[in-house]
């Protein structure tokens, strides 16, 4: 992976997965596809799915989830190393922050026209907006910053790259939320895998 994690990041680790031999406890799977998915150090491979959360599919499987560590009146960051190869329109794996299927933010390294591309999503009630940015995304550190009722979600390709801003989003429900990954949108037997890796949630320290 071209992208270390954490190196220059200064903040307090209030969670860290690091996909060696079992997950950690406290992950929740929605929809879990277990011949889908393993853990081949270092990482969490997925295999990509069909299905999607957009609009009225809700039938995305495989996403992994956990809770939101509360923290008072501070920025709570997740972030995860993400290599993929998306080649079909809307194939996509990345960050999620989730209520349930039609209330969640997503930022995922996606197959657009042709190419890959970074895209922000939030759907509230079913209904979605969009951010979407461009860059070499074939290994990617994906982070959202989570401040108040905003997050923000940004993109870097290199360790000593700056983070860039994909999109600002406001929370789409005050319901209690998890974070985690997913992915979707590939054909069926299609035979693509993503591999998630260095996931992190920390306070931010600025």
């Amino acid at each position: 992976m071209c992208v270390p994690a954490f190196a220059d990041e200064r903040g307090v680790t209030l969670f860290e997965e690091k996909f060696h031999g079992t997950l950690t406890a406290g992950w929740l799977w929605v929809r879990e596809e277990p011949a889908a998915w393993r853990i081949d150090e270092p990482g969490l491979v997925l295999v990509v799915q069909p299905g999607y959360l957009h609009a009225e599919s809700n039938n995305a499987k495989n996403i992994l989830l956990r809770e939101i560590p509360s923290v008072h009146d501070a920025t709570v960051v997740a972030e995860v190393d993400v290599e993929s190869a998306p080649q079909i329109q809307y194939e996509h794996a990345g960050l999620v922050w989730y209520v349930d299927d039609d209330n969640y933010i997503a930022l995922f390294v996606e197959s657009m026209g042709g190419k890959a591309k970074l895209q922000m999503v939030v759907e509230k009630a079913g209904k979605g907006q969009f951010a979407v940015a461009t860059g070499d995304t074939k290994a990617v550190r994906l982070r959202f910053e989570i401040a108040g009722d905003e997050i923000t979600g940004q993109v870097r390709e290199t360790a000593d790259a700056e983070w860039r801003v994909v999109g600002k989003m406001k929370l789409p429900s005050t319901e209690k939320a998890r974070i985690g990954i997913m992915s979707g949108g590939a054909p069926k037997n299609g035979e693509r895998t993503v591999r998630f890796s260095g996931f992190r949630i920390f306070r931010l320290e600025k």
